[in-house]
């Protein structure tokens, strides 16, 4: 079942962290694993991620160490930021009391920078509907997935704060482009994360990939195809997006 507001984890923790930072002006995006539950993707979350624009970092920042959580008790040893982590390191997190889960900030030009960032925090869903945006839809839009048994917690409630989510599209193509980006360190991590989204956001009919810029369209229709090693097919993909 979807979690519960006792839980850390829960949607009702996710919305008060976007509250807070809408709160102060700071628009934000759900991303990491989380984001990949509401897809659909049954995945293990520890911990809740949010891409902030980069002129806002220093305002998420300091709300964020104004708010209920605790600072980091070691950065190095920390799989959020540790030399262990299977991802690159967020611009800034913290831990919520009594957990090991974090509350991560990630810098919009090294997520999303190839989409533009939302221009303020949405304070209804009027304002972030379908039709209002190619990039971005409320994480308890329709167009998500329901809860379903042994997949992700699906589409959020529409109780409460708003959160927003990239569309399906944008999901893959930056999962392709940060395997491009992070060849040398996160390679293997985010082409994992494209094997997620061709295993149940495309398979479930929510990823547009006539969507999807064409190197990353010709990545995917060669990465389907099974025909070339993957590490030729990411060389390429470096090659066609000006990453080598």
């Amino acid at each position: 079942m979807p979690s519960t507001a006792s839980d850390p984890l829960s949607q009702d923790g996710v919305k008060s962290i976007s509250a807070l930072l809408a709160g102060v002006g700071v628009p934000s995006i759900l991303w990491g694993e989380y984001l990949l539950t509401v897809y659909g993707v049954p995945t293990i979350v520890g911990g809740i991620d949010f891409v902030v624009p980069d002129d806002k970092m220093l305002l998420a920042v300091a709300t964020l160490k104004r708010s209920h959580l605790r600072p980091c008790p070691d950065l190095d040893a920390c799989i959020v930021s540790g030399d262990r982590s299977p991802f690159p390191s967020p611009a800034f997190h913290m831990h919520i009391p009594g957990s090991e889960i974090d509350v991560s900030l990630r810098l919009h030009s090294e997520t999303l920078w190839f989409i533009p960032p939302p221009d303020k925090p949405p304070s209804s869903k009027r304002e972030i509907g379908a039709a209002s945006s190619p990039y971005y839809l409320e994480a308890s839009s329709p167009e998500l997935p329901p809860w379903r048994p042994g997949r992700g917690q699906g589409a959020f409630s529409s109780h409460g704060s708003p959160v927003l989510v990239p569309r399906a599209h944008v999901l893959l193509e930056a999962f392709i482009r940060l395997a491009s980006a992070f060849r040398e360190g996160h390679c293997n991590y985010f082409l994992q994360m494209v094997t997620y989204m061709a295993e149940y956001p495309f398979d479930d009919g929510l990823v547009n990939i006539d969507l999807l810029s064409k190197p990353c369209r010709t990545f995917w229709d060669k990465l389907e195809e099974a025909k070339l090693p993957v590490r030729q097919l990411v060389g390429e993909l470096q090659r066609d997006l000006g990453d080598a």
